[in-house]
């Protein structure tokens, strides 16, 4: 299995261990030139659209969210994405309809290179501690594909 495969079962596997809408991953790596703006791994909930196509919201890396985990370097669970701070863009909920959101920064020599994104679109959700676990070990896992990415 080829690593863009494998990285869309774990976005599958993270799906249903969540309960979630969507979970995406998003790679910034040397050489792919796509940034993190381009979704690189997705799973979708039946009836949930597809935001691998989707760039209403650019330069990712300036967001409040993402710069939350560039700088904390530790995962971000927001119950409700109009509420809570760090501040979601306007166009996570306008336009792809989150909710409530659980973000994972991945890194590669001490740099910001991915992020996983737990969405939920229904409305807000208090995310339980498996919830949080199970994007914890997608995470780790992936951390170790990249780590071995030397």
């Amino acid at each position: 299995m080829d690593e863009r495969a494998r990285f869309e079962e774990m976005m599958e596997d993270l799906l249903e261990a969540t309960g979630a809408s969507r979970t995406t991953l998003r790679l910034d790596l040397s050489g792919e030139g796509a940034g993190l703006d381009v979704v690189s791994a997705e799973a979708l909930a039946p009836g949930v659209h597809s935001i691998k196509e989707d760039t209403s919201i650019r330069n990712l890396r300036n967001v409040p969210t993402v710069r939350f985990l560039d700088e904390q370097r530790r995962l971000l669970v927001q119950n409700d994405c109009v509420k809570d701070e760090p501040a979601s863009p306007p166009e996570l909920v306008d336009v792809y309809g989150v909710r409530a959101q659980m973000l994972a920064p991945l890194l590669h020599e001490d740099r910001l290179v991915g992020v996983i994104s737990v969405h939920y679109v229904p409305g807000p959700r208090d995310w339980s501690a498996d919830d949080i676990s199970a994007l914890q070990e997608t995470s780790e896992r992936i951390q170790r594909d990249l780590d071995g990415a030397d």
